[in-house]
């Protein structure tokens, strides 16, 4: 196999120059708020978040089992307050992007148009209480089970590993990347959980906002959120 990949790409040759340098982002202070304008939208999908941490975040661990409470799985904060007790949405989730420069943290969800500010002021809520709070040891518990249960079965098959090994050479990591996973999520303590929910997750003064809805049934209650800009859903320059 590595002979008849390296006859195969044995004309390629490296590029002429070196890749461009990214400017790692930095984490937004204050509110600002983006309403994208769908006329007649009967539901609005909103984005409450900032700027996150790169892929090489040495507390990765604790990082994840504190999204996987939050809102990275069914049983989480988020889906257990929005959905199941106050029966906003039909879905709410703690998203982290993770590239090789900080990526992105926000609570992603949506709600029927006439319940969205009772819907972002929970989210919020809740973002404030898991800074201020954390969580109890039974469910640090169910969340480190949760991750290891999901882990291996991501490394089963040739097509995962092989994956696996493209993603750490393209992000300059090596094997403990992976081999030192499970130890490290076993055995992350509650207090180092609480201290990266503090530094990775932004207060509730610190919020980038991206709602898509009907403006004109919206426009007045959002402005409560931070500074608004508006745009139209149908504009060229609109990006998602």
């Amino acid at each position: 196999m590595i002979g008849a990949l390296t006859e195969a790409f044995a004309d390629w040759r490296p590029a002429a120059q070196p890749l461009p340098e990214i400017t790692a982002a930095e984490p937004q202070a204050g509110r600002r708020v983006l309403l994208v304008d769908k006329p007649g939208a009967t539901q609005t999908y909103f984005w409450i978040g900032n700027v996150g941490v790169a892929r090489d975040f040495e507390q990765r661990a604790e990082l994840d089992i504190a999204n996987t409470l939050f809102g990275g799985r069914f049983t989480s904060l988020l889906v257990d307050e929005l959905r199941t007790k106050a029966g906003l949405t039909y879905s709410a989730r703690s998203a982290l992007s993770r590239p090789t420069r900080p990526g992105s943290f926000a609570i992603v969800s949506f709600t029927k148009t006439d319940t969205t500010v009772v819907a972002m002021d929970l989210a919020i809520e809740l973002l404030e209480r898991m800074r201020a709070e954390g969580f109890s040891e039974e469910l640090v518990t169910s969340g480190k089970n949760y991750i290891l249960g999901q882990f291996a079965p991501r490394l089963e098959t040739a097509s995962q590993l092989a994956g696996q090994f493209a993603s750490l050479q393209a992000a300059g990591l090596d094997a403990s990347y992976i081999n030192g996973y499970g130890e490290a999520v076993a055995g992350a303590a509650g207090e180092d959980i609480q201290a990266v929910i503090g530094r990775v997750y932004p207060s509730a003064d610190d919020l980038v906002i991206a709602i898509i809805g009907d403006a004109e049934l919206i426009r007045n209650d959002i402005a409560k959120y931070g500074p608004v800009t508006e745009m139209a859903i149908a504009e060229p320059r609109f990006t998602p």
